[in-house]
């Protein structure tokens, strides 16, 4: 991602990622180099981050919830989202 971005002015700029593309140098590289925003897809993979995000109030976040039905399956995705701040968390991620 790093080669792709690094000729880009991103300053105050929305930037989104998948699931392989959220490491820590990644968001490190957007936010202190870049001075970009982004939003991003984590899985239970990383599990020093799920440690991070499990300490928010995540009761307090609403569940969306679709239902589709994709190639003659049916498909139900259930997501929260919420915007982490410095403060939010006891542990609180990268950036």
């Amino acid at each position: 991602m790093q080669p792709l971005l690094a000729g880009l002015d991103l300053a105050d700029t929305m930037v989104t990622f998948n699931a392989p593309h959220s490491q820590a140098a990644h968001t490190c590289f957007l936010v202190a180099d870049k001075k970009a925003h982004y939003i991003a897809v984590f899985k239970d993979n990383q599990a020093l981050l799920c440690s991070h995000l499990k300490h928010l109030s995540w009761r307090d976040v609403l569940l969306d919830r679709t239902r589709a039905t994709v190639h003659g399956r049916a498909k139900a995705r259930h997501a929260k989202t919420c915007t982490v701040a410095r403060g939010l968390a006891s542990r609180p991620p990268p950036h």
